[in-house]
């Protein structure tokens, strides 16, 4: 015989599943997360590396037009401009290193923040996942013990009824029999007197 799922027991186990379902799919978009700020934070060391090139590029550049201005005299005016240039070049690289730097930090240090919240926030899900375990366990302890007392006394309650008749039965056999068994003395007892007296 196919016994039902008792409706009590059928919510709690939705909810788990649920929970569970839900821890997954968090997990899933943190990681995600991560990757996402691992990828941009990769992306901007690569700018960097390329603008300490352009900047070792400019500074070479610079000296190049530096020394020739000292080797040459007649186009010193023209190699000074050169040289003036290769400074505002060079000014405006590491102004740009600057900033990039500076971005550098601030999402280094939004990264580490957002790492930080989603270890948090991972902690906090194994918290409630555990919490909900036990929760659930002992929902699940309460509901078998208050099943048994239920199923004991509804045991006890059909072998009343089922006894009950045969108990009756059993009691008028013992009362008929102790009738006989005195009514059987009586007529012994008068039998011998009757023998006695014959």
């Amino acid at each position: 015989m196919v016994e039902t799922m008792n409706p009590f027991l059928v919510f709690p186990m939705l909810l788990i599943v649920l929970l569970f379902a839900g821890t997954i799919y968090l997990a899933r978009i943190l990681r995600k997360r991560t990757q996402t700020h691992e990828d941009a934070m990769e992306a901007m060391r690569r700018l960097i590396e390329e603008k300490q090139a352009q900047l070792q590029q400019t500074e070479y550049a610079r000296e190049r037009l530096v020394e020739e201005l000292a080797r040459t005299g007649r186009e010193e005016e023209r190699q000074r401009a050169a040289a003036e240039s290769a400074e505002r070049e060079l000014a405006e690289t590491r102004r740009q290193y600057g900033e990039l730097e500076r971005d550098f930090a601030v999402l280094h240090t939004r990264f580490e923040e957002a790492q930080r919240r989603h270890g948090e926030q991972i902690r906090l899900l194994e918290e409630a996942k555990t919490a909900m375990g036990s929760q659930f366990e002992n929902l699940a302890n309460r509901i078998f013990e208050q099943k048994s007392k239920t199923f004991d006394t509804a045991n006890q309650q059909q072998l009343k009824l089922l006894l009950g008749p045969f108990r009756a039965q059993i009691d008028a056999f013992a009362k008929q029999a102790r009738t006989q068994y005195v009514e059987e003395s009586k007529e012994r007892h008068l039998l011998n007197i009757e023998i006695e007296r014959l």
